[in-house]
């Protein structure tokens, strides 16, 4: 408690910029609710879409149910050699392909019609690399991610 009581002590004292990022990191520790049962696909929504439902509220969703195992499925039979934040990144990618087919279409971006539309997944990747799978060149997209950072 006397670590507390020495941190509350120096509030007065901090910036408003500082006091603003203890905030947000305050928030951070209080709202992480990352568990191990959390799937990098529920992570990647929520980073595109910036916001997401707590886990174990959206997992109950039927199209989560319906769909989510695909995309870990496609990317694990199609991505074997891919590292775990490559797979993450490919979700990721996924993600955020949906969001633009749905733009372009003029569906209003939700987690709702995100979640509802995961079961397209397979037919935008197709759209963004036609004929990668079959050809099998989807060793040329994770060379060029080892050139990132991911």
């Amino acid at each position: 408690m006397k670590l507390l009581a020495d941190a509350i002590s120096v509030l007065p004292n901090l910036s408003q910029q500082e006091l603003l990022t203890l905030k947000a990191a305050i928030e951070e520790l209080l709202t992480k609710t990352k568990n191990d049962d959390e799937p990098p696909l529920y992570g990647a929504i929520a980073k595109v879409l910036g916001t997401a439902p707590p886990y174990p509220i959206f997992k109950q969703t039927k199209q989560w149910q319906r769909h989510a195992d695909n995309v870990s499925l496609f990317i694990e039979q199609n991505f074997e050699t891919a590292t775990k934040l490559q797979k993450y990144a490919l979700m990721q990618f996924i993600v955020e392909a949906l969001v633009a087919d749905l733009k372009e279409r003029g569906v209003p971006i939700t987690i709702g019609t995100v979640v509802s539309n995961l079961g397209r997944f397979a037919q935008v990747w197709e759209n963004q690399f036609p004929n990668y799978i079959k050809a099998g060149m989807q060793n040329l997209i994770l060379k060029a991610m080892k050139g990132t950072n991911t």
